[in-house]
């Protein structure tokens, strides 16, 4: 019965994000602006990397980081974001990125290939996000980095009931320790200044603040080992 059950929840997910993909752009601005972003993309600052934007909807976080990568892959379940993503692309032309169809517990790329892996505003939509985290973990490469943006723990039932949320936000102490867990050896959490559903009025209930955490990779195995040594 369990099992029936998560299997219920991931079609119900599958279906809000495939019905509506054609109004994403306005949804996603309604619930967090793109400050979000920039605050996101303020935490790396070499370029000519290559990244991964996992849950990348219609592509907007992937088209402003290919602004300054070398490559970006954008990965997500739903064909219909992916087509409409491609779509843009095509459109703007723009040839250093990349979708792929698949899932953020399973990620369609190799163990350490990507400097850098983002997920925004995905990890509550998962039925198992700390098994994302160490997917983030296992595609990064050693001294690369896992961003995070995502909600702050709250109460807010209306989120789970008619935007698809299985999470009600996450709280800093459980963010590191999967992140940690996952095998960083660095850690660092911010409150954004930004709400989501700030644009959205609920109850009267103030809207859910967003964090952004980056979590750095050993360098190597061997430095890490050669330190624990001395």
């Amino acid at each position: 019965r369990l099992e029936q059950c998560r299997r219920r929840r991931l079609q119900r997910s599958q279906s809000y994000f495939e019905s509506v993909a054609g109004d994403w752009e306005r949804i996603r601005k309604s619930y967090f602006d793109d400050r979000v972003t920039s605050l996101a993309i303020e935490k790396l600052l070499p370029r000519d990397l290559t990244l991964v934007d996992v849950g990348c909807g219609t592509g907007s976080l992937t088209f402003e980081l290919a602004r300054f990568a070398r490559k970006v892959v954008g990965v997500d379940l739903s064909n219909e974001m992916l087509r409409r993503a491609r779509a843009v692309a095509q459109e703007r032309a723009v040839r250093n990125v990349e979708f792929r169809q698949g899932d953020a517990l399973k990620l369609p790329l190799d163990s350490r290939s990507v400097d850098a892996a983002f997920c925004v505003m995905v990890l509550h939509f998962l039925p198992d996000p700390q098994h994302a985290v160490e997917e983030l973990c296992r595609v990064t490469r050693p001294g690369g980095s896992v961003i995070l943006v995502d909600l702050v723990q709250h109460k807010q039932e209306w989120m789970r009931e008619q935007m698809a949320h299985r999470w009600r936000g996450f709280d800093r102490a459980l963010i590191d320790k999967w992140l940690r867990a996952a095998g960083a050896n660095s850690v660092s959490y911010d409150l954004t200044g930004s709400f989501a559903g700030e644009k959205i009025a609920r109850n009267g209930n103030r809207p859910v603040e967003i964090f952004v955490a980056r979590a750095a990779l050993p360098a190597t195995v061997k430095q890490k080992m050669k330190k624990s040594s001395k």
